[in-house]
């Protein structure tokens, strides 16, 4: 699963956490021994990971090179 979002209507009802687990739930039962899920360390939807057992692992570094000056 890469994205997952939520009307703003239907926030703050526990949504994304079902979504979240019944994936996770889904893939465990397909065999996965392993579930990884992308976060942003600064961004809400780590929280969720969180409450769901989820435990940092990591963090990702991000590089761009703008024009090819001084290369």
């Amino acid at each position: 699963m890469e994205e997952a979002a939520t009307l703003t209507a239907h926030r703050e009802r526990g949504l994304a956490l079902a979504v979240v687990g019944r994936a996770v739930r889904e893939a465990l039962r397909w065999g996965a021994d392993l579930v990884t899920i992308p976060a942003d360390a600064d961004d809400w939807p780590q929280l969720i990971y969180s409450r769901l057992g989820f435990e940092p692992v990591g963090m990702e570094v991000s590089f761009t090179l703008r024009g090819m000056a001084d290369c």
